[in-house]
């Protein structure tokens, strides 16, 4: 199945993973869910991705680092960590440097969540000029 939007989320916590599956199913956009980080970016040469969401801890790596490499492959992906942890500190300067666009908490809320990921949508819109506006 390849649609018009793609969401790939990674955590290195399955449980976690289908969590989310369940949270965003039935939404206008395809979610794709891996523990590998690799597999991310071999994915952003298959399907056209405009958000990425990643765990801040995983196990081979961190999300920041994850989502800078995402940035290099394609700078407009909107780049999202979502952390039941309190790295704050470095997690509120790669939002500042623009290394990540927004900073999430576990546990979420359903509703919040979703709302979230259509706004993730249209900051991808509007970084590759297709008239939405950041939010």
């Amino acid at each position: 199945m390849n649609s018009k939007r793609v969401l790939i989320c990674i955590d290195d916590e399955e449980p976690i993973l289908r969590s989310l599956q369940r949270c965003l199913r039935g939404q206008s956009y395809q979610v794709l869910t891996t523990t590998d980080p690799d597999e991310v970016l071999r994915w952003m040469d298959e399907y056209p991705v405009q958000v990425v969401i990643s765990d801040f801890r995983l196990i081979k790596t961190n999300g920041i680092e994850v989502l800078k490499s995402v940035q290099e492959k394609d700078p407009r992906i909107t780049r999202v960590i979502l952390s039941g942890y309190a790295e704050k500190t470095m997690i509120n300067e790669a939002v500042k440097n623009g290394d990540i666009f927004k900073y999430l908490l576990k546990p979420w809320n359903t509703l919040e969540l979703r709302s979230e990921v259509e706004s993730f949508f249209s900051a991808y819109d509007a970084n590759t000029g297709k008239g939405a506006q950041r939010v």
